[in-house]
């Protein structure tokens, strides 16, 4: 589940059993945020009583999405091996999505021309302690486990410990590790070659414009040219 009071997006893994996790966002440049985010459980994790494996997929929809920010929906999701929620995010503010974020959880502030990424992926407590072989369970998990968090941003990617492909940073988190998510990335706001390249349109079109309404500086010019 996700941790430190199972906010959206928070992203501390909290029990062997929520072993799927994936956070597909995009950052507008308006501070705004669209995607989606899954939170699942390996079937196989599930108890064989019927009523007690409902509760448990409940649990981890629940805790998969905390409260209802303007902008989000949550609905059950399903695949061949995992079950559990998938929340979509449309329009959402940015200050929506970090007020549905605690403690660790995904932060992602705009300052300074900049969006700035933060957040931790903490499942160092499902490791197993130093000097032992890890039990069934936990090697259950770890071949099931299967957590990635992929961001674009609207601009070059600065910075960051993640793996960056054009605007867009991923990371994919190893179990029994402690994972701290830092990107940096330019607003895209700021003139890009086509802004450049439309500039210098608009002055060759009025120098052109100037010669045709002053034709003059070309009569000089004839002039100048020697004989």
């Amino acid at each position: 589940m996700w941790g430190r009071g199972a906010g959206l997006a928070a992203l501390a893994l909290l029990c062997t059993a929520c072993v799927k996790g994936d956070v597909d966002l995009t950052v507008r440049a308006d501070d705004h945020v669209d995607g989606t985010i899954v939170v699942a459980v390996d079937r196989s994790f599930l108890p064989a009583d019927p009523a007690a494996a409902s509760a448990l997929v409940d649990q981890v929809r629940s805790r998969a999405y905390a409260g209802t920010p303007s902008g989000a929906t949550r609905e059950p999701y399903a695949d061949a091996r995992y079950v559990g929620s998938r929340v979509t995010i449309r329009d959402m503010s940015l200050l929506d999505f970090d007020r549905g974020t605690t403690g660790g959880g995904l932060k992602i502030v705009h300052e300074g021309g900049r969006f700035k990424l933060t957040g931790t992926v903490d499942t160092a407590g499902l490791a197993p302690a130093p000097g032992t072989l890890p039990t069934a369970d936990q090697r259950r998990a770890a071949a099931s486990f299967a957590v990635a968090v992929r961001v674009t941003f609207p601009g070059r990617v600065v910075s960051t410990n993640g793996s960056a492909d054009g605007d867009t940073v991923t990371w994919r988190p190893r179990l029994g590790e402690r994972l701290e998510l830092t990107a940096e990335a330019e607003d895209g706001t700021g003139p890009g070659w086509t802004t450049l390249v439309v500039a210098i349109l608009v002055l060759v079109a009025a120098a052109a414009l100037a010669l045709a309404v002053h034709p003059r500086p070309r009569a000089m010019l004839r002039r100048l040219r020697p004989r």
